[in-house]
């Protein structure tokens, strides 16, 4: 194996460590938060548990744009974030985060306060 392929592996190793993720928690009664952003070629989000300072991410998400999408604005693709990570979220079985609060959402908030 490689230099670069036992580094990733590495990578790979801690990032679904426990030290990273924790399992869901399906009746916590603990805040759920959302934490999406967008960048020129794609999307990122986790969603997470936990009291502010201390939140455990449960599982991460990343897309490439399409050639359709990339062609939207910024703020559009900010909000295409949230809408396909909370598509990605339900369609793996984590349904029970229509109680996440806006202020549970974190995003670029420059870039949409730029919305009509």
């Amino acid at each position: 194996m490689d230099t670069h392929t036992k580094a990733l592996e590495k990578i790979k190793e801690h990032v679904n460590s426990s030290h990273i993720l924790k399992p869901w928690d399906h009746f916590s009664e603990l805040p759920k938060y959302l934490a999406c952003d967008a960048s020129d070629i794609g999307l990122g989000s986790w969603i997470g548990q936990g009291e502010l300072g201390s939140i455990r991410r449960c599982r991460f998400h990343s897309a490439k744009f399409s050639p359709v999408q990339l062609k939207y604005p910024t703020n559009q693709k900010e909000l295409l974030v949230i809408v396909d990570s909370l598509k990605f979220l339900n369609d793996r079985g984590y349904d029970d985060y229509d109680d996440i609060k806006e202020e549970e959402i974190q995003l670029d908030e420059d870039t949409l306060s730029t919305i009509p």
